[in-house]
């Protein structure tokens, strides 16, 4: 007690968190935190976005092959353009649908399946794993989770994944001839 006061000692300097820390992104670089998109798949504590509009102050942008990610534990939350995953811009097709599996979300287009690995956790280290041509989706529909895994199909084939590997369901084995 001293003057009138309390004085608590203190022998470590106070913790501190700043905006950047908690949140993931500055509330200064970031342009906006909501997107409207066709395509989504919660994966890893993170909302994966695909086929997306964005309002830039004066008109709306369409990115239909370009995905966002949400900040972990923030599902609600889209921070455009600073979590963008663009895995390839240039074959002019669009994300039709998402799906995860695991530590692996499928990006499904109309003519080619992305595996994107999430395993890290970290945004900035996601990579593609894979890339499957022919094996894309014309329609959201064509694509579900099954007790066996995540099926799909196309006018070439019929495909499961198992959470290991991808089986085709149209070739014939030995047993079936």
């Amino acid at each position: 007690y001293h003057g009138g006061r309390f004085i608590i000692p203190s022998y470590t300097m106070p913790k501190t968190r700043s905006y950047d820390s908690i949140n993931g992104y500055s509330p200064f670089d970031i342009g906006t935190t909501s997107c409207r998109y066709k395509a989504a798949t919660l994966a890893g504590k993170r909302l994966f976005v695909g086929n997306i509009r964005v309002w830039d102050g004066s008109n709306y942008n369409y990115y239909n092959d370009r995905m966002v990610v949400s900040p972990a534990g923030m599902l609600d939350t889209l921070p455009y353009p600073d979590n963008i995953l663009d895995l390839d811009i240039s074959d002019g097709d669009e994300i039709v649908a998402l799906s995860a599996v695991g530590d692996r979300v499928f990006q499904f287009k109309k003519r080619v399946c992305y595996i994107l690995n999430i395993a890290t956790g970290i945004a900035s280290e996601f990579f593609v794993e894979d890339r499957f041509r022919w094996k894309g989706i014309e329609n959201r529909n064509h694509l579900c989770n099954t007790d066996d895994g995540l099926f799909w199909f196309n006018e070439t084939g019929a495909w499961l994944h198992n959470g290991e590997e991808i089986e085709d369901l149209f070739l014939k084995t030995d047993e079936d001839k």
